[in-house]
């Protein structure tokens, strides 16, 4: 068959992926700074902190990305079988 197919199984078994990377990154999302004592360095203890805080904002950032784009692999699902539905009510048989 020629053209363009979408295999919605396949789109909800990619948001289920992204989904679970989202929350795997969630468990990590909490980083604790290390103190001087830990650490054995001022600057070590800052770095560690600095690097902590950092990495909280970016997983807000990627965590969102995520969402919004889970989101919008959503949608096309539900686009595409709702169009699919529509095709075979018109035209009758399956796709």
């Amino acid at each position: 068959m020629n053209g363009f197919t979408v295999d919605p199984a396949v789109l909800r078994q990619l948001v289920n992926t992204l989904r679970s990377i989202d929350e795997q990154l969630e468990r990590l999302a909490v980083a604790e700074p290390l103190s001087q004592q830990e650490t054995g360095h001022a600057r070590l203890a800052h770095s560690v902190s600095d690097f902590a805080d950092r990495w909280g904002v970016a997983r807000k950032q990627l965590g969102q990305k995520i969402k919004d784009c889970t989101d919008h692999l959503e949608s096309a699902i539900t686009a595409y079988c709702r169009t699919e539905d529509d095709v075979v009510q018109t035209f009758g048989g399956n796709l």
